[in-house]
């Protein structure tokens, strides 16, 4: 079998892979922050209407992500990540024509099956050309740093279109999303590597083979990373989802602040890579603590902020959204390079899939309504409940990692005499 040394990669198509990367979330910045706007203002479809269209698509396509993981394993990550931008750029054509909630729940489907396949083939395709160790966790903090970037730009350059060019802008805004998701096509398939290589790690008291989720279910340490990975979920969903509320209908701030404070937050997210530098010699099973225990720690600081006078709220939110965001930077490449090396090559895509399945899949259809719950007993529950399940969830990996003295620990052996334009990953030529 010949082969191909990831300094080649990284060489000569690193920064293709991380442009198509990069294109693919500038052309999802572009326009998901302004969908409903262009479905309300533009397609003049009722709101309500739209937001159930929207949430039924998401719950039909759920089942999509354990499916996503059988078809990773058995035609490769590649293949199904360029299924998946193919579909999203059908929903986006489909968008320029919806005039009726019939054409909308028929568009937005695949856009929602879309989104199930990429979250499960990219981390998958990421470990496919990464080694074990610090290796795979830099590629998952570079991958997040061209993600949030992209998602930056788009929504800044989105903004300004629909400030200057008013409703012509939306349907130009879809055109580009649409253009975005040629391109990025293309950069992911003239990569020149292939899927056909196993990787050599042995998974933690998990199968040793492809067994179908019947293995990956028996793997009762995995299990228990999904039960850490499921509440520390809820702590992302809650900056994005629930904080801005929190902001203007609780502490009574200006609606302008929401802005301010997602983009303080993504620009945050820039450093990620950097973040990951920082950290790389612990085990990934004490960054994901270290997460935990910022997240606690800002919590706490969010409920306090229950108590202060108004003219100190803004700066000091500011701060909280600045510590909050640090713990979805720790959390984020940790628990990727985790995931992607508990299970063997064969049945890596099922592990993956589970992990979006069962932290984020049920995490972001069960938030909504324990958090809004949680808020009509007292504005301060969301916060104490958050944190008492979060400091359960960093307990209960830490009693994992003592019952399993491998969990998390870094392939030294492989990757510390190794810089990240350095390390080198055996895959098919």
């Amino acid at each position: 079998m010949n082969t191909l040394n990831r300094t080649d990669l990284v060489g000569r198509r690193k920064w293709q892979f991380l442009l198509g990367v990069w294109i693919d979330a500038l052309g999802s910045g572009l326009f998901l922050p302004f969908s409903l706007l262009y479905f309300t203002n533009v397609a003049r479809l009722p709101l309500a209407a739209v937001g159930g269209v929207i949430t039924i698509s998401m719950l039909l396509s759920l089942p999509m992500t354990p499916l996503a993981g059988m078809l990773v394993d058995r035609v490769g990550a590649r293949r199904v990540i360029l299924i998946s931008m193919a579909l999203a750029a059908l929903s986006c054509l489909g968008y320029l024509f919806v005039r009726t909630i019939p054409l909308l729940a028929l568009t937005t489907l695949p856009g929602a099956i879309a989104g199930r396949l990429f979250w499960v083939a990219l981390p998958t395709f990421i470990a496919s050309i990464s080694t074990e160790g610090k290796a795979r966790d830099r590629w998952y903090g570079l991958v997040g740093v061209a993600q949030n970037a992209g998602n930056c730009i788009g929504g800044a350059l989105a903004g300004l279109l629909v400030a200057f060019g008013g409703p012509t802008a939306y349907q130009v805004i879809l055109y580009v999303d649409i253009a975005s998701f040629l391109l990025a096509m293309a950069c992911i398939w003239s990569l020149p590597v292939s899927e056909q290589a196993v990787s050599e790690y042995q998974p933690l008291n998990g199968p040793t083979g492809p067994g179908g989720y019947r293995a990956v279910l028996r793997d009762k340490t995995f299990l228990g990373i999904l039960v850490s990975s499921f509440v520390f979920v809820l702590c992302l969903i809650m900056l994005s989802d629930i904080v801005p509320y929190y902001l203007v209908n609780v502490l009574h701030l200006p609606s302008w602040i929401v802005g301010v404070e997602a983009t303080f937050s993504a620009t945050l997210l820039t450093l990620q890579a950097l973040i990951v530098r920082l950290v790389v010699s612990l085990r990934r099973t004490r960054i994901l603590i270290l997460a935990g225990w910022v997240w606690i720690g800002s919590g706490g600081l969010f409920l306090l902020a229950l108590a202060l006078p108004s003219n100190w709220l803004i700066p000091y939110i500011l701060l909280v959204v600045g510590i909050y965001t640090c713990g979805g930077l720790l959390y984020g490449p940790a628990m990727n390079a985790l995931v992607a090396e508990m299970g063997p090559g064969p049945s890596r895509g099922r592990y993956i899939a589970t992990y979006q399945f069962a932290a984020w899949g049920l995490g972001q259809t069960i938030a909504p309504t324990l958090f809004a719950s949680l808020f009509t007993l007292g504005p301060a529950y969301p916060w104490i409940v958050l944190i008492g399940l979060t400091l359960f969830a960093s307990l209960f990996l830490l009693r994992l990692e003592a019952r399993d003295s491998r969990l998390g620990v870094m392939r030294r052996s492989t990757s510390s005499t190794l810089t990240s334009c350095e390390e080198s990953a055996v895959v098919a030529d």
